[in-house]
């Protein structure tokens, strides 16, 4: 069923050029077609208003520069599961991931970047940009429900009504039933899972959900044998792939019929394309079914929403035995059967095989793969000649699992400490540090100074922080939540100063863990009951990232300032059960 929306929406962009607020009305047509999909009637969307100092200007004059020369940039956001802050080279020099590193080395890398203590919260915030809690209490922590109504402002229908093209590829888990699926919340194509975490080589989700179990499909519809055999983060990595070849083909065909309407189609000539005939090669679609999504025009940017499920259990590398589950050797226990074998055991530096734990071991073979896969990506964009016209944000929906009871799926292995070592404390599903401060970068290369950013970001900020890279602030239709993210672009384009953040955390149904972060300073209280001033820990994050000394006693008038904000926070949630 096609649900296509004519006519002309006419929209209102207001922009600062020379410190004068011109006004420019122009007339956008969409014909949206290929989904159960409405399109949200978005009220004035405006340019972000930006302070008239240096730093304003000077993002000004990048972005709407930019913008006046050249298209929109593509968006790529990339999500990682269950990767904690130690969990990546740059950070841990005990962890290999070249190709992160090599991204990082070119990026704003993000000190204190914050997730949600859970996945889907996280990718709540992420997608919507506003905290889960303002839906209702099923997002709060992993969740099959609905995670939101359908029609709401999200990054894709945003994105959507601003002429990109969106795709899906990967993890969703912010509603599982069909019907609450990626592919009605604007998404041009979806590939991958509705549910959460899945066997890595048979991509079902957890056996006492059988309701769920099947979860594997393209555009809502379950895809025959689940592509059953090949690894999860290679299947979620080639779609994206796909995606972004088929892009620069429709570009590159569209510049040569320009040139030579004759043209039979040999080579491309840009620098860094690859002929076009190899692209064609690689658009068969797998037997899951047509890999094909609507017809794109040159002009269109894409946003692409990569989701990955490594490293989230069930760990389970195989390499080319992929009849045989991951498994301890029966005749040394300390090795993993076929692991001198597989390449995800054996780095080149050979930092995985110095790790003496097989646990560990394990898990750093699957931040390998996880890396070559986003390596290949990258690949991808630099060989299409898009690497710099292409923004990429990235990180962790929450911190370290560290134990694993197993037996969730088939093949799934208990695990025990498995993560790296890391400096905070708490981990997945804590409030604490831990379980929030996660890897996070911003890339644009050429517009983004590679540097370290100190100041605390959110995941939720990534939806007005895109809106400020392309000149026009998402605003919630009317009867919808407010977004509660801040526009970071600036501070990622120019070093200007941040305004002074506030962070609000919340986990558990209806709420078992709570803090909010001002600054360098930092709440805590553990347990069911609404918090009460005298509830609270209290932590200098500067002088004390650990959270090891509890200041409530020493500063009191700070935790009275803090508290009265987080009853601020906590007043526009929808204490609902249902997010609907």
């Amino acid at each position: 069923m096609t649900n296509t929306r004519k006519g002309a929406k006419t929209q209102r962009l207001s922009i600062r050029v020379g410190g004068t607020l011109t006004w420019i009305i122009f007339t956008l047509l969409s014909a949206l077609g290929g989904s159960l999909f409405t399109l949200p009637a978005f009220a004035q969307q405006r340019t972000t208003e930006e302070s008239a100092n240096s730093s304003g200007r000077q993002f000004e004059d990048k972005v709407f520069g930019r913008r006046a020369s050249s298209t929109k940039p593509n968006i790529i956001t990339i999500i990682t599961d269950d990767q904690g802050w130690a969990d990546i080279g740059y950070n841990n020099p005990k962890v290999y991931t070249p190709n992160l590193d090599a991204l990082a080395a070119e990026s704003a890398v993000c000190t204190r970047h914050y997730s949600m203590p859970q996945c889907t919260p996280t990718r709540i915030a992420a997608f919507t940009g506003r905290y889960p809690g303002r839906f209702g209490n099923a997002g709060l922590s992993a969740s099959n429900e609905p995670a939101f109504p359908h029609g709401t402002l999200n990054l894709a229908t945003f994105l959507k009504a601003n002429g990109y093209k969106t795709y899906l590829s990967g993890k969703w888990h912010m509603g599982v039933a069909e019907a609450h699926g990626p592919h009605h919340h604007g998404f041009d194509s979806s590939y991958g899972s509705f549910a959460g975490a899945v066997g890595y080589y048979d991509h079902r989700y957890r056996q006492r959900y059988p309701e769920h179990e099947i979860t594997w499909h393209r555009d809502g519809k379950i895809i025959e044998g689940y592509e059953n055999g090949v690894h999860v983060t290679d299947l979620v990595s080639d779609e994206a792939i796909r995606i972004i070849k088929k892009h620069a083909k429709t570009s590159n065909d569209q510049k040569i019929s320009e040139q030579d309407p004759a043209d039979d189609g040999a080579k491309t000539r840009s620098s860094g394309e690859t002929e076009r005939n190899e692209i064609d090669s690689r658009q068969a679609a797998p037997q899951g079914g047509d890999r094909g999504g609507a017809s794109m025009q040159a002009s269109s940017p894409f946003f692409l929403y990569l989701a990955y499920h490594a490293p989230h259990t069930p760990l389970d590398e195989r390499g080319e035995f992929v009849d045989t589950p991951t498994q301890l050797d029966p005749d040394n226990p300390k090795r993993w059967l076929n692991e001198d074998k597989i390449s995800w055991f054996n780095d080149p530096m050979g930092i995985i095989q110095s790790e003496q734990d097989p646990e560990k071991r394990l898990y750093l073979a699957v931040l390998h793969h996880l890396d070559d896969g986003i390596g290949r990506v990258l690949k991808a964009l630099d060989e299409s000649g898009q690497r710099d016209n292409t923004l990429i944000l990235f990180t962790s929906d929450n911190g370290p699992q560290v134990n694993w009871p197993g037996n969730a799926y088939p093949d799934d292995l208990k695990l025990t400490d498995f993560n790296p070592p890391h400096p905070f404390r708490g981990s997945k599903c804590h409030a604490y540090e831990g379980g929030v401060r996660v890897p996070g970068l911003v890339h644009w290369r050429g517009k983004i100074p590679a540097r370290k950013v100190d100041s605390p970001v959110h995941v939720v900020d990534w939806m007005k922080t895109i809106g400020g890279f392309i000149g026009i602030e998402p605003e919630a239709p009317e009867g919808q939540p407010a977004i509660d993210g801040q526009n970071n672009s600036a501070l990622y384009l120019t070093k200007a100063d941040p305004p002074t953040r506030l962070i609000y955390q919340l986990w558990g149904k209806p709420g078992q863990r709570w803090a909010l972060i001002l600054d360098k300073w930092k709440i805590v209280h553990y347990g069911k009951k609404e918090p009460r001033q005298t509830d609270w820990e209290l932590y200098d994050l500067n002088q004390d990232p650990k959270e090891s000394k509890n200041l409530a006693q020493k500063y009191p008038d700070k935790i009275i300032q803090l508290h009265q904000l987080f009853l601020t926070e906590r007043a526009k949630d929808r204490k609902t059960k249902s997010n609907l």
